[in-house]
């Protein structure tokens, strides 16, 4: 993960996380491969902590594998996406160009409540992880106009925006919370908005 504003990852683990509150976790941060830090939720010592990772789910079987106790059982952030592992990867292949960037926008009173700019490799695997800097992209004002300024500023970042999902913070719970995605989107409208570029 890099480029992280405190409050936009504050917002965006509220929305998109299971609470790790109480849980043991080995919590590995990466800067395009290099890792920027790796530590135990706990305090315990993190065996053959990596200090460069290419293959994430390798990198990450192998922290499990060397730190079985410490650990819990459950690999990876707890994402809450209302959908399985199988359905977000189908989303992602049918919805994300290779090698490119996708941004979510969620927009609540009148600013930019929080982001996330994911960037995928060629075979579609999330390279980077970053948000909005409010120090150098303006979040307040018109869900529009702010979203693209987000992109403007992902593209300076990241680069090659290819999807943008922009929304209100009620019609990204209220998607979360669904069952049936397609339909809550077509009830949302205007509120939920995905939008492919180029």
């Amino acid at each position: 993960m890099a480029d992280l504003d405190v409050d936009q990852w504050r917002n965006a683990q509220h929305l998109l996380l299971r609470s790790a509150k109480g849980a043991r976790r080995i919590v590995c941060l990466l800067e395009k491969g290099e890792v920027v830090k790796c530590r135990h939720t706990h305090g315990a010592d993190v065996a053959d902590a990596p200090s460069r990772v290419d293959d994430l789910q390798a990198a990450a079987d192998a922290l499990y594998a060397a730190n079985r106790e410490p650990a819990d059982q459950t690999l990876g952030l707890q994402w809450k996406l209302g959908a399985s592992h199988d359905e977000v990867v189908a989303a992602a292949e049918a919805l994300v160009t290779p090698d490119s960037s996708v941004v979510l926008a969620v927009h609540d009173a009148g600013a930019l409540w929080t982001s996330l700019i994911l960037r995928f490799d060629e075979d579609r695997k999330v390279i980077s992880i970053g948000t909005a800097d409010p120090s150098l992209v303006d979040i307040h004002g018109d869900r529009a106009e702010v979203t693209q300024r987000l992109v403007t500023f992902a593209n300076g970042r990241e680069g090659n925006v290819k999807l943008v999902v922009s929304c209100t913070k009620e019609a990204a719970e209220r998607f979360l919370e669904a069952q049936d995605k397609a339909a809550v989107v077509a009830e949302l409208g205007d509120d939920f908005s995905v939008e492919r570029i180029g």
